[in-house]
């Protein structure tokens, strides 16, 4: 009777009971031979943490088998349309292309065991773990997201990066 009392008084105020949710969208570019695509665990529902990384199939050709440092990058943007008046997606001279605007990047770097992409060949990759505020205007945003990956070489990024597909997140209940 009270979760019925409840959701009868959000609906009564216009808070929409929108279901989170995450799809995906483009292809990856760059190095492919990784396969690498986004992944997440969770959804990103109002007051909960959920965890966007990088997944691979098939398993690349071969690997160095050495510890080699590699930068991350989740670029979270408002479109998938539009970056600074580029229409997306956009071609970058880097090797790769660009399917979100990175209106909000955070970067980590990390080491692989393997000489392969970071998660290779554990299927482990490291995450970026998003905390969704409880609050309820956030209910329906929609943010769009993609990570770039790249080798670092005596402290230089190697280019060129690896890409993976994008993917639509939209906050819910």
């Amino acid at each position: 009777m009270i979760r019925f009392g409840v959701t009868t008084a959000a609906l009564a105020v216009g808070l929409s009971a929108q279901a989170a949710s995450y799809t995906f969208f483009g292809s990856a570019s760059g190095e492919t031979s990784y396969g690498q695509a986004l992944t997440v665990t969770g959804l990103p529902q109002l007051g909960t943490t959920f965890s966007v990384a990088v997944d691979y199939t098939p398993a690349p050709i071969s690997c160095t088998l050495a510890i080699t440092p590699w930068a991350m990058w989740l670029l979270t943007g408002f479109s998938k349309q539009t970056w600074s008046g580029v229409p997306l997606p956009a071609q970058l001279p880097q090797g790769f292309t660009l399917l979100v605007s990175p209106d909000a990047v955070t970067t980590m770097n990390v080491m692989s065991n393997s000489g392969c992409a970071p998660g290779w060949p554990s299927n482990a990759s490291p995450s970026f773990d998003i905390t969704v505020p409880n609050t309820s205007n956030l209910v329906g945003v929609q943010l769009h997201q993609q990570i770039l990956l790249s080798r670092l070489q005596q402290g230089q990024v190697f280019v060129p990066p690896l890409a993976t597909n994008g993917g639509t997140l939209t906050v819910g209940l």
